[in-house]
């Protein structure tokens, strides 16, 4: 199995097909798709404006890249890995196709990825994520990781370039959950499984900027179609150790958007911090 042969063409739907420069579909119109020299190709659905500034900028995306290099959350993404291929053997599969949908920079994506790899498994792995940049990243990340096929793309993922019930694994790291889509990209004995904060995630940052912190909900509410198989909570400490990590962690974080400026500059006399990392790993299936 290739990457490729999951693919199907934003425009028309067709099966697709790659030479060395370029993605191209099998359909009459024949539609063409550039791929940069990183890798990545660019599968937002055409004639959109607002396909330009889709995702994370070059600089937010460079900025996560540089946070997730130091390991702090490395953790939870090779528990990921290792429950899928858990979930793999228990299903005689040796071969497996991954579909991690809002991937970001690809930190996750190859760190699960060759994790499989290390589990004997042989995985071929399509990212994707809003922006071009962060599709990109992943692309020169993907380079590194050997015993796999891996593949990023610019795509909505809420309106995949995957063919129907052709993976048989999907993730969704921090991300909201294109539940439609995942019942139609997963074949019917696939599974879903996504990462979500745990209500004592990263409670020691939101104590440095809010007078009275709240946990996270850790709720994962779920679509009809799913069913929830199984759950369990990646809980440890890490130390952020400087400041540049600690604001480019708050920059990750869904309060970045919420805080008030006053707030938000009550981290900038913050040197290191001890954060938990707390993560709730929900593994669904199709019904």
């Amino acid at each position: 199995m290739r990457t490729t042969e999951l693919l199907v063409c934003p425009v028309c739907g067709g099966k697709m097909s790659r030479d060395e420069k370029s993605l191209f579909c099998l359909g009459a119109r024949r539609h063409v798709y550039d791929v940069a020299s990183s890798g990545y190709v660019n599968l937002l659905p055409p004639g959109r404006m607002s396909n330009a500034k889709s995702g994370d900028d070059r600089t937010m995306i460079s900025s996560r890249a540089a946070f997730l290099d130091r390991g702090y959350y490395s953790r939870f993404s090779e528990r990921i890995g290792e429950l899928i291929s858990s979930l793999a053997e228990n299903q005689g599969k040796r071969e497996i196709a991954l579909a991690d949908c809002a991937c970001g920079e690809g930190y996750h994506t190859c760190n699960i990825t060759k994790t499989i790899v290390e589990n004997n498994i042989s995985p071929c792995v399509l990212g994707f994520d809003a922006s071009k940049f962060g599709a990109e990243r992943g692309a020169k990340r993907a380079k590194k990781v050997f015993g796999a096929d891996v593949f990023f793309a610019a795509a909505n993922v809420f309106s995949l370039p995957v063919a129907d019930s052709s993976v048989d694994f999907a993730t969704s790291i921090f991300a909201p959950v294109a539940w439609d889509e995942m019942s139609r990209i997963l074949k019917d004995d696939g599974y879903l499984i996504v990462a979500s904060s745990g209500e004592r995630h990263l409670f020691e940052l939101r104590a440095a900027i809010y007078d009275e912190p709240r946990e996270a909900s850790g709720v994962v509410r779920c679509a009809d179609g799913f069913a929830a198989l199984d759950e369990e909570v990646v809980t440890y400490k890490t130390v952020i150790a400087s400041n540049a990590d600690v604001m480019s962690l708050f920059s990750m974080t869904p309060f970045y958007y919420k805080t008030s400026k006053t707030d938000a500059e009550k981290l900038l006399k913050i040197d290191s911090l001890e954060v938990t990392v707390e993560v709730k790993l929900t593994v669904f299936g199709k019904k």
